[in-house]
């Protein structure tokens, strides 16, 4: 598992991702993650699963390998906290 703040910025979390992926990590927490103005998307990687909701106001995601899929749920959500059970 990891963590990375990476102030808003949709490369910074495309370049922690692959670093993620590079280090064999399986479930990663994006904080300040960008999303755009309507509030409808947010960065993706073709190896993870985004968790989260995407919604305006929404600033930690979760990400989890897409092998991972089915044994990951999102328990709790809000727009600053993303809390899973593995």
């Amino acid at each position: 598992m990891a963590y990375q703040n990476v102030a808003g910025q949709c490369e910074g979390t495309h370049t922690f991702l692959e670093w993620c992926k590079k280090s064999r990590i399986d479930i990663v927490f994006v904080g300040e993650s960008r999303v755009d103005k309507k509030g409808t998307g947010t960065q993706s990687h073709p190896l993870y699963t985004l968790g989260s909701k995407v919604e305006k106001g929404k600033r930690t995601m979760v990400y989890w390998r897409k092998k991972m899929d089915g044994a990951v749920k999102v328990v709790k959500e809000d727009k600053r906290l993303a809390l899973v059970e593995v």
